[in-house]
């Protein structure tokens, strides 16, 4: 699978810990090249990261739940669903079979798995939630439903919001955050644990020398704070794992003796 450059340059990716970042390379070189659809073998996908810790296929689609998704009806067949839109739908034109041989390969890749170009693209554009439901709910109880978990989560986000330090020089994006957010709540069934839990992690950021350092110049932006779940991280542990995967970096940056022109090719 091919990643374009712009992808690391996502503040989220660049926040990621050594293995969850390792794991995260490990999963998109398992994934299919023309389609991003990936069978989630998590036995053969650990050995080759060799992260150290043994990953779950909870923990993937938990940890990467912004761009790998469960495919409908598949217990273990995820795609990158961004993947289709980015690499063929050039200028978001649909894909047309007759005019190109690799389009039509696929699509019959796609269908091995219940899904068309269609599929992906709501997917991907987050218009749609579930797309192989059975059967619809009444009417009046899924428009009752979603007043209520609305208000439920708004209220929850805002009392988050509140308590995310107002000294943050990077406290904004607030509509993203109450999406990503939502995210998190509408898939879990013990929602005020959930927001215990992330109010509680967001406290013990909140007090890390990080944090207080500089009036706090450091602080996270909220978004990105979400986005890596990091109420579920160690400051210190974090940070300290972070240095040390930056000073990696630098380092196999200063022996790279390539010309950098084999980075193109990369989704």
């Amino acid at each position: 699978m091919m990643i374009e450059d712009r992808f690391f340059d996502q503040e989220w990716v660049q926040e990621l810990s050594n293995e969850k970042f390792r794991m995260l390379m490990y999963l998109f070189h398992f994934a299919s090249k023309k389609t991003g659809i990936i069978e989630l073998n998590m036995r053969q996908i650990n050995f080759a990261a060799n992260t150290g810790r043994q990953f779950t296929q909870e923990d993937v689609l938990r940890e990467f739940a912004n761009i790998i998704t469960l495919v409908p009806g598949k217990s273990h067949t995820a795609i990158f669903p961004d993947y289709i839109a980015t690499n063929w739908m050039k200028n978001g034109k649909p894909i047309d079979v007759n005019r190109n041989p690799l389009f039509k390969s696929i699509v019959n890749e796609l269908a091995t798995v219940g899904l068309t170009i269609d599929k992906v693209n709501d997917i991907a554009k987050r218009k749609v939630e579930v797309l192989n439901s059975e059967s619809e709910p009444i009417p009046e109880m899924q428009e009752q439903k979603e007043v209520d978990d609305g208000a439920d989560i708004d209220a929850m986000f805002e009392e988050f919001w509140k308590a995310y330090p107002s000294e943050c020089p990077r406290k904004v994006d607030k509509k993203k955050c109450r999406v990503k957010f939502a995210q998190y709540m509408k898939s879990c069934l013990t929602r005020n644990i959930l927001l215990g839990e992330i109010l509680e992690g967001l406290e013990r950021w909140k007090n890390s020398d990080t944090w207080k350092k500089n009036g706090g110049q450091y602080i996270r932006a909220p978004l990105v704070w979400l986005n890596g779940r990091n109420w579920e991280d160690e400051p210190m542990k974090e940070r300290k794992v972070i240095n040390e995967t930056a000073r990696r970096i630098g380092s196999a940056n200063a022996n790279y003796k390539g010309d950098g022109t084999e980075a193109n090719n990369i989704f």
